[in-house]
């Protein structure tokens, strides 16, 4: 029985494995890791290279200089390759320059710069408002807040509002000169301001419930890695319990639909026949969910968002368990639509209720992150249908659940698996016999009572 089993299993293996289609699908995710990882730093070496020249009109009067400072650092940084060259540029009337207008100034000059810009002398303009650089004034006076405000912006154009980023580096250095400017007319001093407004470090920990031996149970955290991680631990593995799911039921449909399976059955028995589909597409899934999941981590590691305990020995067997358990409630639910049905469009009208099953735990998934000790939370991870993809988010989160609601779960979990696989055989070997349109639910009902 046994090598019957495995003879079916491989037949199945085989032939999705073998696929320009599947192996794509393996290599997709290690390769967007990859990108997503290393192409920066390969981007980098190619970037633009080169001046950007840029005209300053200062209204103000008091501006230019600062920044003509803060673009030699940021040209001498180790490794620039897009080089700033400011260019000052008088504003029209120089005596009565800084009582100038912004829009007065625009009117004057952006024609000519646009123009300089189009036979290439410029890369962009920058104009600075006449009264960036001043103390708002105080609250109260709409007219003189407006006038003020009115005043207070700066007009940028260029070629491009992207490249090199250089529009918001601009605009940062500008608001860091008007800064001090104000601190300045305000009477402080600016590098006592700086020293005064350092952020304050944040570390954060988690404090276990339960302590082992030798330990304090205070472990540093992080909250990006405490919704990140589980999160796409989660997703990680609906979306290999799905694939290898998937592949169940298109491969069933499409045998009984050629009538492929009547000779199967020939050889084999209906019981064989469904353990090895349910072996074989496992072990597609095992392969795609093993690529994926070492992808996964060392993205997760290059982020800086693994934490050292989520892929202990315990947890990685944890996350095993759950997997082929929740592979096996979905497959075999899966193979016995696909038993019932004489093409994909058939299956798509009676998956609803599968469907629903699979949303279950993404629509409180959310819940689950930020309340994952809640009466809410314990049922997703307690009833065996969502319980697959809950349970590893809460195992992955810190702290984690106590033992014995890990044990609980995973134990629901057989328990769903025994029921499905049970019904499911029920209806496969009645079901790849049938023709015509797919039984009703009192029908299948039927099938559960009398089949032996």
């Amino acid at each position: 029985m046994l090598g019957r089993i495995w003879i079916v299993a491989r037949r199945d293996f085989d032939a999705v494995v073998r696929t320009k289609g599947f192996v794509i699908g393996l290599l997709f995710m290690p390769l967007m890791v990859l990108l997503s990882t290393q192409l920066p730093k390969l981007l980098e070496r190619f970037g633009e290279r080169g001046d950007r020249r840029v005209a300053i009109v200062d209204l103000t009067g008091r501006l230019e200089a600062p920044l003509a400072a803060w673009a030699e650092q940021r040209n001498a940084r180790p490794g620039e390759q897009l080089f700033l060259r400011l260019e000052g540029v008088a504003p029209p009337g120089l005596a009565t320059g800084p009582a100038l207008s912004l829009q007065a100034a625009r009117a004057a000059l952006e024609g000519d710069l646009a123009e300089r810009v189009r036979r290439e002398e410029l890369f962009g303009w920058l104009i600075i408002g006449r009264q960036v650089a001043d103390l708002p004034p105080p609250p109260g006076d709409a007219e003189a807040t407006a006038a003020h405000a009115a005043e207070s912006k700066l007009a940028y154009g260029a070629v491009s509002l992207t490249t090199g980023n250089l529009r918001q580096e601009l605009r940062t250095a500008v608001r860091d000169a008007a800064r001090s400017q104000r601190l300045a007319a305000a009477g402080v001093d600016a590098a006592v301001m700086a020293r005064v407004d350092v952020d304050v470090p944040f570390d954060e920990f988690v404090v276990a419930k339960q302590v082992k031996t030798g330990d304090d149970g205070v472990v540093r955290s992080s909250g990006m890695a405490e919704a990140m991680v589980p999160m796409g631990l989660t997703l990680l593995l609906l979306m290999g319990i799905m694939s290898s799911a998937g592949l169940l039921l298109n491969a069933t449909i499409e045998e009984k639909s050629n009538r492929v399976v009547e000779v199967l059955v020939s050889s084999v028995s209906a019981v064989e026949l469904m353990a090895g589909k349910l072996i074989g597409a496992f072990l597609t899934g095992l392969i795609t969910l093993l690529a994926w999941g070492a992808a996964g981590a060392f993205a997760a590691d290059h982020f800086n968002m693994l934490k050292a305990d989520t892929l202990a020995v315990a947890n990685l067997a944890w996350y095993a368990w759950f997997f082929v358990g929740g592979y096996l409630l979905f497959g075999a639910i899966y193979l016995a639509i696909g038993s019932l049905c004489q093409s994909i469009q058939d299956a798509q009208n009676m998956m609803l209720p599968v469907v629903l099953l699979i949303m279950l735990p993404m629509i409180g998934h959310s819940h689950l992150l930020e309340h994952p000790d809640s009466a809410l939370s314990r049922a997703l991870t307690f009833f065996p249908w969502s319980a697959p993809m809950t349970m590893p988010t809460r195992i992955a989160q810190s702290p984690p659940p106590p033992t014995w609601q890990v044990a609980a779960s995973a134990a629901s979990v057989a328990f769903g698996v025994l029921v499905s696989i049970w019904a499911a055989a029920k209806i496969f070997r009645i079901g790849i016999f049938s023709s015509g349109k797919p039984p009703k639910l009192r029908e299948l009902w039927r099938w559960l009572r009398e089949a032996s």
